[in-house]
């Protein structure tokens, strides 16, 4: 690439991964045109305005935001630091979880500080809860491209390859108390403990042990920081612009993608960040080898939620600055057994809460009936069942926090199908195929991968992807330059 004929690059799909990887790309000097099929851009980043509240459709909190870790060092990378309203979880409670309507705790922040609160709290415990502490700090340690290092191996972990994450817990304790606080993690982890892997589950811990931090106001502002970026270098983030073809030639190169509107955007280099199994209806020729298709259209992810957005009455409940989880009402037991609720932070927060979040792991076979109709046109039977299913929950959630049902001034409802519309998973999964392990480099010569398929989700996941992506496009380690930003 030269100042005078700089490389372009077309990334498929708007998202959180997609915007980061095209952002870190144009501060590279590449040309970036970004095609997001939805009307707003952003993915999991996206908000919607009811009256003059501001509802978060994805990202609540997020971690890796401790001084020299991935996403701070990456927003300073891109210079957007400045220009967010970062604020901290309460350090005291950060993460607030009910195992029933008799046991609450309230976790602080940092490793230490949480088993040592659990100690106190099981005395009997603490060999295995320090051995625990242990292991995940070995792992929090080995974990080089979160703390912003070149990797390199660490035969260590050699040990918890073949774990699933409650066989990892149970080495150190088998109190059903204390497994049933780590199982309140995955439900933003995106399976419970016996389908989870344990060093995946273990990055997840340390990385949301380290402490969580949120956006104070619309979670989109950081979509359009990164859209900033890739506009003001000369490219384009294009929004209604749904791929539905990708053209590739005698199996090496990507000629071109096309869109719905049968406009065609050819580059250099292409990058895709929309659901792999989607990708692939998309091209004329194999993208991956039989092994990973077979993968991809076999791997199960393909739970969803429902989500109660709430607008709550002035003045009538507290605003909490944690995370909090409670069981589940359902008795599902392939998908997270717990719902966590937000208070989200607005720009002058005072004592009360101006909105709520309500989130509720839910299958999306249970709407599977309506998956052939269009927003607004879902019939009375799909209404019926939202607010049935509305009712039911704020019914439930009142039992542990009394006067959340008075305090509710209006209720909008998204359902598996209002996921699958906006994030473009056919089956509405918040976390796609998050974990499959799919390679960033494909068989195309200019075809790569980002996003939560390669390695995880959650911001940390796609950010940590993003960098990767594009050190293998540019064929050139970014890391340092990121740890010294």
């Amino acid at each position: 690439m030269s100042d005078t004929h700089p490389h372009t690059v077309c990334v498929i799909g708007g998202g959180m991964s997609g915007l980061i990887t095209g952002a870190i790309l144009a501060k590279n000097g590449y040309i970036v045109t970004v095609l997001e099929k939805n009307h707003i851009i952003g993915g999991g980043l996206q908000s919607f305005r009811r009256g003059d509240a501001v509802f978060n459709t994805g990202l609540q909190v997020f971690c890796g935001y401790k001084k020299g870790c991935m996403i701070r060092q990456l927003f300073k990378y891109l210079n957007i630091e400045d220009k967010l309203k970062i604020k901290e979880l309460d350090n005291t409670q950060e993460h607030i979880v009910w195992t029933d309507r008799h046991h609450c705790y309230n976790l602080p922040k940092g490793i230490d500080n949480a088993i040592d609160y659990l100690i106190k709290l099981f005395p009997s415990e603490e060999e295995g809860l320090r051995k625990l502490s242990d292991s995940l700090c070995e792992i929090s340690d080995s974990m080089d491209i979160f703390n912003v290092r070149k990797e390199q191996p660490h035969p260590n972990l050699l040990k918890y390859v073949n774990l699933n994450a409650e066989q990892f817990l149970k080495q150190y304790t088998s109190h059903p108390e204390i497994i049933k606080i780590f199982d309140s993690y995955c439900a933003h982890i995106g399976s419970p403990l016996h389908q989870q892997k344990a060093l995946v589950f273990a990055f997840a811990i340390c990385a949301k042990m380290q402490g969580y931090y949120r956006l104070a106001g619309e979670s989109l502002a950081l979509a359009k920081c990164l859209a900033e970026i890739i506009t003001q270098s000369g490219g384009k983030v294009l929004a209604d612009s749904p791929v539905k073809y990708i053209h590739i030639i005698q199996g090496k190169k990507v000629d071109y993608i096309l869109d719905a509107d049968h406009n065609t955007y050819s580059a250099d280099y292409y990058v895709s960040s929309i659901a792999p199994r989607l990708m692939l209806d998309m091209a004329n020729e194999a993208v991956f080898r039989e092994s990973t298709v077979q993968r991809i259209q076999s791997f199960c992810n393909d739970y969803s939620e429902i989500c109660l957005h709430i607008n709550l009455k002035k003045d009538t409940f507290p605003f909490v600055n944690s995370w909090i989880h409670i069981p589940s009402l359902f008795g599902y037991t392939k998908i997270p057994q717990y719902i966590y609720i937000f208070t989200p932070l607005n720009d002058n927060q005072d004592d009360f809460a101006k909105t709520m979040e309500i989130h509720v792991p839910y299958y999306y076979a249970e709407f599977q009936k309506w998956e052939n109709t269009v927003v607004g046109q879902r019939g009375t039977d799909y209404q019926n069942k939202k607010e049935e299913l509305a009712h039911a929950i704020i019914e439930y959630v009142n039992r542990y926090y009394p006067g959340i049902s008075e305090a509710i001034a209006e209720l909008y409802i998204a359902t598996p199908l209002t996921y699958r519309d906006y994030y473009g998973d056919p089956h509405g999964a918040l976390y796609s195929q998050a974990g499959l392990g799919i390679p960033i480099k494909t068989r195309i010569d200019n075809l790569f991968m980002t996003g939560q398929a390669v390695f995880h989700h959650f911001l940390i996941g796609t950010a940590i992807v993003a960098v990767k992506t594009t050190e293998t496009i540019m064929r050139r380690s970014l890391v340092e330059e990121i740890a010294e930003a």
